[in-house]
């Protein structure tokens, strides 16, 4: 296996681990978004305090996928700079609206008038940023974005605004919704005077979870259409099919245990369906990290400097690693997530 192979799979598992942790922090403020009934408010209170001491710690794996493409894959972090600089810029400035929104929106020194405008733009903002996410890694795999010799050649609107990214990124926003409530219920049933949220997080954990199976049946029945690589890709390897049942079956035994209010087991069956998802995405993906013209290895920046980017990744996980299982054993009181 080549140094950008094992970079590939870097790659991956920080998308990966970026969707289970700042997918749920982007959830719960889609949640906070959606509130309703009479305890909204101590449904939104519950969400600031389950996101609250986390969400900056999050955009770590965020950073990470940024300086790996930049560092190792240089011409494909200039090729999606380029060509989807549009998407890129709303959703940048949606994380940093987001995570300005949430101090002044938290503060106890605003206004509660003040503090209402801020949470509507913290609301706002964490529908936008994980809507963007999807459209980008839709478009990547829709095969819309064509270069020649390295020079973007198409629209700067077009490739992103088709129906395949779209629908990727409303799956996007549903499935981070879906995996914050799963997390919501835990947080509720830690606490005695939130233990009647339960009912309203498993609700909208249940709903979440067939509207992420409708737009999943969706995407697949459009990428057979608008994104043909990536569709044979994800149906015709050996892989596939594992893969595909897997994640169904992870995703049926998730509502199951919801309908049965196993609510631990229901989060161990709701992170695996992402898990599986994240890998079957990237499977399909590989060898390019832009459909159809740039490859991985096409990509790649030398050997020598992705060999240091690995020794440090190496180094830097002996601090991180243990940093970031401290903050979870602490402020969330678990062992795995």
């Amino acid at each position: 296996m080549s140094t950008a192979d094992v970079l590939g799979w870097v790659l991956l598992a920080a998308i990966l681990i970026y969707s289970l942790l700042g997918g749920a922090d982007f959830g719960g403020g889609v949640l906070s978004a959606l509130a309703f009934g009479q305890n909204k408010n101590e449904q939104r209170l519950l969400i600031r305090q389950a996101i609250g001491p986390v969400w900056e710690a999050n955009h770590v794996w965020l950073i990470l996928i940024v300086v790996l493409l930049f560092t190792c894959f240089p011409p494909a972090f200039a090729a999606l700079s380029i060509s989807l600089f549009i998407p890129i810029l709303i959703f940048l400035v949606s994380v940093v609206l987001r995570g300005a929104a949430f101090a002044f929106y938290t503060s106890d020194y605003a206004s509660p008038t003040i503090q209402k405008y801020w949470q509507l733009v913290f609301a706002l903002a964490s529908i936008i940023a994980p809507l963007m996410l999807g459209i980008i890694i839709g478009t990547v795999s829709s095969g819309r974005l064509r270069f020649v010799n390295g020079t973007f050649t198409g629209s700067y609107w077009q490739p992103w605004l088709g129906l395949f990214p779209i629908i990727t990124g409303l799956h996007t926003v549903a499935l981070f919704a879906y995996i914050a409530a799963v997390y919501l219920i835990i947080e509720a049933q830690s606490l005695d005077e939130q233990k009647h949220l339960i009912v309203v997080f498993r609700r909208v954990a249940l709903l979440c979870s067939i509207a992420v199976f409708v737009l999943a049946l969706f995407a697949i029945i459009l990428a057979w259409a608008e994104a043909p690589i990536f569709f044979i890709q994800l149906v015709t390897q050996a892989w596939s099919i594992p893969l595909l049942l897997g994640i169904l079956a992870a995703a049926i035994f998730a509502f199951s245990a919801l309908l049965r209010n196993k609510f631990y087991l229901a989060r161990l069956a709701a992170v695996l369906q992402i898990a599986l998802l994240v890998i079957s995405w990237g499977a399909a993906q590989a060898p390019y990290l832009i459909m159809p013209d740039i490859t991985l290895t096409a990509a790649s920046y030398t050997t020598v400097t992705q060999t240091m980017v690995l020794w440090a990744l190496g180094l830097g996980s002996i601090i991180l690693v243990p940093s970031i299982y401290l903050l979870m054993r602490i402020f969330k009181n678990i062992k795995i997530i």
